[in-house]
């Protein structure tokens, strides 16, 4: 797979997969054309509704969601900006130059702690169809916001989870299995995990999604794995060879997962 595969215009694709000097990096090569192929299975599927990002900076990712969205569905950010005030502005000016979409975005600068499910829900809307958390990577903040994700993502939903892989992401990956461990029966599920990143979905579309990407990809030459997490089924694919190869990097967070089992020995996946 590679960027001539999906829609999203060129101009948002080299915008995400860039850098700023100022501000950090960019969108890697296989978050993009991922994130990509989930929504356009959403359009293919009828899934519609807004999008959110927590965390979003210059909003390279959110330009991705954004371009993927139309008439009546609004784009929600979430950034305090406590440390760049003067980049306010610049997502939804991004936005508008890249999508044409700055007048359906929503920002709140807030820490996403500090928010409710029904503040970030636009008007009129059932709930989020996609959901990228990309914030604070310490525990605590990136709990939270998977519980306002599961509040608010609808049926056929996605919730991406960033960095779950980085060095830096030790708070993501125990978040994560905190998550699963306090609401074993919470309507989130694994999908699939590609470069950083850990998607999910809502079990009532994981079936559909899981066979739809395993036609897509599985007679591809691409490294996919079929592989459980938690005792779940679970995706780990590399779809452009660009990145190094990470398959056994799904088993990283083993050790502090052996330690979280033990400490909550009853905490099991159910369904």
């Amino acid at each position: 797979m590679n960027r001539q595969d999906i829609r999203l215009p060129a101009a948002a694709f080299d915008f995400a997969n860039g850098t700023s000097a100022d501000v950090g990096g960019g969108v890697d090569y296989d978050s993009i054309l991922l994130a990509s192929y989930l929504l356009e299975e959403q359009a293919a599927l009828g899934i519609g509704g807004p999008v959110c990002e927590i965390g979003v900076k210059e909003g390279r990712f959110l330009v991705v969601l954004a371009s993927y969205t139309g008439e009546g569905e609004h784009i929600v950010g979430v950034d305090p900006y406590y440390d760049l005030p003067d980049l306010k502005p610049v997502p939804q000016q991004n936005i508008e130059a890249l999508a044409g979409a700055g007048e359906r975005v929503v920002f709140h600068y807030e820490d996403s702690r500090r928010l409710t499910a029904a503040q970030l829900l636009p008007p009129g809307a059932d709930g989020f169809r996609f959901i990228h958390i990309d914030g604070n990577h310490e525990e605590d903040f990136v709990h939270n916001d998977l519980e306002l994700a599961a509040t608010l993502i609808q049926p056929g939903g996605i919730v991406a989870l960033d960095d779950y892989f980085h060095y830096s992401g030790i708070g993501v990956s125990s978040a994560l299995f905190r998550f699963f461990s306090e609401r074993p029966d919470t309507e989130l599920a694994p999908l699939v995990t590609c470069g950083p990143k850990f998607y999910l979905c809502t079990r009532s579309h994981l079936d559909l999604y899981r066979a739809r990407f395993l036609r897509r990809f599985d007679c591809d030459r691409r490294p996919i794995l079929k592989t459980t997490w938690l005792g779940k089924p679970i995706i780990s694919a590399h779809l452009t060879g660009r990145l190094a190869e990470r398959i056994e990097s799904l088993n990283m967070p083993r050790v502090l997962a052996d330690q979280a089992a033990a400490a909550h020995p009853n905490a099991r996946l159910s369904g």
